[in-house]
């Protein structure tokens, strides 16, 4: 009976941690008006024409030519890279948010810029987040969100406590 008694605490304890784990809604993200996926004329009306087109060729991953049985193309801008396909569509890749910048995604009612604070994050994010952290000492933080409906995230990078950069990430 103790062991039983022990047993369901541990399991009642653990599923109680998996519920607070933070986790991002796609569906939430805007840039510039633009979906987390959009097509690339919605992208050039929003944006202009890239700086630059290119194959990026990943090993792996979600957007990885080879596992994927498909090709990939990485639309630059100065501040933003998206990434995929006439057939897919294009996802935001990377944003990086400059101090003089106007740039902001939107995640649901909360914009997210260079002016977001860590403390900004937790408060969007919960208190969790602090858990998903990986803080290198030289003041830089980066904090993993994974997708409520697959295995990909959003990778947050913070510089002396200011959001710098947003970027895509999906497991090898």
């Amino acid at each position: 009976m103790k062991t039983l008694l022990t047993i369901s605490l541990l399991f009642l304890q653990f599923t109680g941690c998996l519920g607070q784990q933070p986790e991002l809604d796609f569906t939430q993200i805007r840039l510039k008006g633009l979906a987390f996926n959009s097509t690339r004329s919605a992208i050039e009306q929003a944006f202009g024409q890239p700086r630059s087109t290119i194959e990026p060729n990943y090993d792996c991953g979600y957007f990885s030519a080879r596992e994927q049985g498909k090709k990939f193309e990485q639309l630059r801008y100065d501040q933003v890279v998206f990434i995929g396909n006439p057939e897919d569509g294009y996802s935001i890749e990377s944003v990086v948010f400059n101090d003089n910048g106007t740039l902001a995604l939107q995640y649901g009612k909360y914009k997210l810029n260079q002016h977001t604070t860590w403390e900004d994050f937790l408060e969007i994010f919960g208190q969790e987040a602090q858990t998903k952290q990986d803080d290198s000492g030289d003041g830089r933080t980066r904090v993993l969100l994974l997708s409520r409906e697959s295995e990909d995230g959003l990778m947050f990078s913070f510089r002396h406590g200011r959001l710098y950069k947003v970027a895509y990430w999906s497991p090898c």
